[in-house]
């Protein structure tokens, strides 16, 4: 397998503004734990992290390859089926693996849940993906398996599909742990996406702040260009409200 050049699928989930707020039948308390075991996981896994001045999700090609040469052929066939059906682009190719996969719970090895994650993550398929997501940050002996590109994605996942799946409020506890963390990469991410979740939540002034600082970090990348067309739209939306607040405007920008 560690012959095989198959180009990776490169992606950055980039959230704009879909207000996504689905409901959960677990208490406030069962929350708030899970919120901060998650958290707690994901410090610990930024701090393994290599100290780059900035990290994106950066793919090692033909190291995965490499850790996959103990792999059984069952899952070395699953990560190239897998990869492959990403590089595709199709949707359709990716549904197929992964609806062809009997139970996703049978799938083992650390490097091939990682990739199941990863392509339920790309399917469309948040609440899924959080499964072996989560896994893989409870086992911090697991994650010495993947390459520093793999551990990065798992780090923005954790809060990303949180957020696709509903879970807003994990999520930005997620982010807000980005948010701080010293990693360059990281911690625009995280308030890029928290800046997402003001604008949603109508914080039209918390949210032109977020996405002026990110506009602001002088990286040269898509969510950067984003962010400042953002940051403009955010503030011009602060100041309609802000002037039709004598004219009863408020009611038009609540949640």
């Amino acid at each position: 397998m560690s012959g095989c050049n198959l180009p990776f699928y490169k992606g950055l989930v980039l959230i704009w503004c879909a207000g996504l707020c689905l409901g959960t039948s677990r208490s406030p308390a069962q929350e708030i734990a899970t919120e901060t075991e998650l958290a707690d996981q994901v410090v610990a896994l930024i701090a393994s992290l290599p100290s780059d001045p900035d990290l994106p999700l950066a793919w090692e090609n033909t190291a995965v390859y490499d850790r996959s040469a103990g792999l059984d052929d069952l899952q070395a066939n699953f990560i190239t089926r897998i990869r492959a059906a990403l590089h595709t682009g199709q949707p359709a190719a990716l549904e197929t693996v992964l609806d062809q996969t009997p139970a996703f719970s049978a799938v083992t090895g650390d490097v091939t849940r990682f990739w199941l994650a990863y392509g339920l993550a790309a399917a469309g398929r948040p609440q899924e993906s959080l499964e072996p997501i989560r896994e893989l940050l409870g086992n911090p002996l697991a994650l010495t398996g993947l390459g520093a590109g793999q551990r990065t994605w798992l780090v923005t996942a954790a809060a990303d599909q949180n957020f696709l799946a509903g879970n807003t409020a994990q999520a930005r506890s997620l982010y807000e742990v980005m948010a701080r963390s010293g990693r360059p990469f990281l911690m625009r991410w995280g308030t890029y996406q928290l800046a997402g979740l003001d604008f949603v939540a109508f914080a039209y002034e918390a949210s032109a702040a977020g996405y002026r600082t990110v506009c602001s970090s002088g990286a040269d990348d898509i969510m950067t260009d984003q962010a400042c067309s953002m940051a403009d739209m955010a503030e011009l939306l602060a100041q309609f409200r802000r002037e039709g607040e004598p004219y009863g405007a408020a009611k038009y920008f609540a949640p």
